[in-house]
């Protein structure tokens, strides 16, 4: 059970980072895209 509750955890910081990673290089205005290979449609 433990470990499920941390993949779970995982899973949801994952979009968390990624969605902050989105507002900084949206802030910034740079390819910050190289750092997120996640974020193509960007």
């Amino acid at each position: 059970m433990r470990s499920s509750t941390r993949g779970k955890k995982k899973t949801y910081e994952k979009p968390v980072l990624i969605r902050k990673a989105k507002l900084s290089a949206i802030i910034a205005g740079g390819p910050s895209i190289p750092t997120l290979p996640e974020l193509p449609a960007t």
